[in-house]
């Protein structure tokens, strides 16, 4: 959710299709690989850690939630 809210706000501030496609697939690619090195790092301190790696992502999900549909309704009222 976290790196889908990313994407959509790179989208939405591209000024053409092949800009929002190269942004799209740059946060995609990197933000899977760190999420996914975050993780495993966070297995060998146990299940609290985990939580706390989860709890983050639940965090900045919502901010870019909110960020991305201030930036949608703006783009929408023009």
């Amino acid at each position: 959710l976290f790196i889908g809210s990313i994407c959509t706000i790179v989208s939405s501030l591209s000024h053409d299709v092949r800009t929002a496609q190269q942004g799209v697939w740059f946060v995609v690619f990197f933000g899977t690989m760190f999420c996914g090195a975050l993780l495993t790092y966070a297995l060998q301190y146990g299940a609290l850690a985990q939580c706390g790696v989860t709890l983050l992502a639940i965090v900045g999900s919502v901010i870019t939630q909110m960020i991305g549909a201030n930036l949608m309704s703006r783009d929408l009222s023009r």
